[in-house]
């Protein structure tokens, strides 16, 4: 999920839009982007589209409950035939598409299984409050 809209949101590049959605515009600028990356989300629930660019997803950040090290947003530039998998889900990452990776080693999430909101785990919460 993100903050701009209460269903969970799946990655969709431009060519694998489905006809119906092509010509509704961004839920967020209510438009189209002649310079945009051609990079968008759905919403399946609603048959919404939101441009990547006005999703203003972070940079970067740091989320412990998901890996051990800082995660970087980018653009996965490998070939359409490549193999990379979510370090979260385990499901496949397509080449092209928004991810975020470590750079101290090799993890790579999508970034709606990054994003999705955190639930600690009970050994998580055990070190926090251990009474000494």
């Amino acid at each position: 999920m993100h903050k701009s809209h209460e269903h969970r949101l799946f990655y969709a590049p431009e060519y694998a839009l489905h006809i119906s959605r092509k010509g509704k515009p961004c839920q967020i600028c209510m438009g189209t982007k002649e310079n945009s990356l051609e990079l968008y989300y759905l919403c399946v629930k609603c048959d919404m589209k939101f441009h990547f660019e006005c999703l203003e997803i972070p940079v970067s950040l740091f989320k412990k409950s998901y890996h051990i090290h800082p995660l970087v947003c980018k653009i996965l530039l490998g070939e359409e035939d490549s193999l990379e998998y979510c370090g979260v889900c385990e499901t496949m990452v397509r080449a092209r598409a928004p991810a975020y990776t470590c750079e101290k080693c090799d993890f790579l999430g999508h970034i709606e299984c990054i994003l999705r909101e955190e639930k600690p785990s009970p050994l998580y919460l055990k070190d926090l409050y251990v009474c000494t």
